[in-house]
């Protein structure tokens, strides 16, 4: 099991949705960036401050984002300081 330090958070990806097949050709490698993504909250690291709970859907800016290949596993981290908001119901 991964634990984030120093003010990291560990997420889950949302995996994006199908959109339709458009008729002009582009190179597999071609991706849409976004300005935002939306993730969930795994894990944070015991230093950070974020008023989050596993389990939040928080906003990030994308491409802040890193991902690690830890075997075979993919961790996603974000720096507590790139979270745009917290998305959900008032507590």
């Amino acid at each position: 099991m991964f634990r984030p330090c120093n003010r990291h958070l560990c997420v889950e990806v949302f995996a994006p949705d199908e959109e339709d097949k458009s008729t002009v050709l582009l190179p597999d490698s071609y991706q849409v960036a976004k300005e935002v993504e939306a993730v969930r909250l795994i894990s944070k690291s015991s230093d950070s401050h974020l008023e989050a709970v596993v389990g939040d859907v928080l906003v990030v800016e994308s491409h802040m984002l890193k991902s690690i290949e830890l075997g075979d596993e993919t961790v996603h981290l974000v720096l507590e300081n790139y979270v745009l908001g917290i998305y959900g119901e008032q507590k």
